[in-house]
């Protein structure tokens, strides 16, 4: 039931951000793309889970020329761990968030960038189940003409179990209107 009303609350939320206006052309920019990278799970995760990859997709939206607000997609899959007990254990996590990007030197300018998103973790094999989820990042962008070209690092954990969490490090490229 709190996974309901959280999805519901993630949809309201990226409705309002969508639909709000502002003059500013910049401000209201759509913008798109993928990600790709190395899954590398940490803390308790690593006994659980081997090394493995992630993509996914985000669409958002500039709320301002420091400010993205976006809503994502992605699949992270894990290869088998051998447990201490010698049963093998290996899954994937299919996070839906809604978060946002801060970006010191503005959207269009190469530069240092925050990140944070909250959402759903839905898992798969041995990873079953559904929980709520935070993802903190840090990332450079790079200049680029028509495209955004980023690499990042992005801290995910179940909220209810910070143990269980894992780290994508990756690379980034977005298209948009509000790109230079």
């Amino acid at each position: 039931m709190k996974m309901s009303r959280l999805v519901i609350v993630a949809l309201v939320t990226t409705f309002v951000l969508f639909t709000s206006s502002d003059a500013s052309a910049q401000s209201k920019s759509f913008e798109f793309g993928a990600s790709a990278g190395a899954a590398i799970p940490t803390t308790n995760f690593q006994h659980l889970a081997g090394p493995g990859f992630f993509g996914s997709v985000y669409a958002g939206r500039w709320n301002s020329d420091h400010v993205f607000i976006f809503l994502a997609a992605g699949y992270d899959q894990f290869s088998e761990q051998t447990l201490e007990n010698g049963s093998k254990s290996t899954g994937a996590f299919l996070p839906v968030e809604l978060g946002f990007r801060y970006h010191s030197s503005g959207g269009n300018i190469k530069g240092m960038y925050i990140s944070a998103a909250g959402g759903l973790m839905v898992g798969q094999g041995d990873f079953t189940g559904r929980k709520a989820g935070l993802t903190l990042g840090l990332g450079y962008t790079f200049p680029s003409v028509g495209r955004r070209l980023q690499i990042d690092a992005r801290y995910r954990s179940e909220i209810s179990d910070p143990f269980n969490s894992y780290l994508n490090i990756g690379f980034t490229i977005g298209f948009g209107g509000g790109i230079k």
